[in-house]
C-alpha cells in the first residue's frame, strides 16, 4: 500500500468501481486512468453544485416548491 489507511483506500476504490468499465481495446491501466478522470470530473461538478446551492434551495422540501420557484 502507498501509506493510505485501509478506509481511505476502500472508499477510493468504491468510487472508482462505478467508473471502471473496461472497453475491449483498453488495457487495465488505461481503463483505470479513464475511470479516475471521469470520477474527478464528476466530483468537480458536485463541488460546483454545492457552491451554487442557495439556502432557499437547500431548505426547499418538495419538487413542487422547486418548480414554483422557477
Amino acid at each position: 500500500m502507498s501509506g493510505k489507511d485501509l478506509g481511505t483506500l476502500l472508499r477510493t476504490k468504491e468510487i472508482l468501481a462505478g467508473y471502471f468499465i473496461p472497453r475491449p481495446y483498453e488495457t487495465g491501466e488505461k481503463t483505470l486512468n479513464r475511470a479516475k478522470n471521469e470520477a474527478i470530473q464528476r466530483l468537480q461538478q458536485q463541488i460546483v453544485d454545492i457552491r451554487n446551492l442557495t439556502s432557499e434551495e437547500f431548505f426547499t422540501r418538495s419538487q413542487k416548491e422547486i418548480d414554483d420557484a422557477n
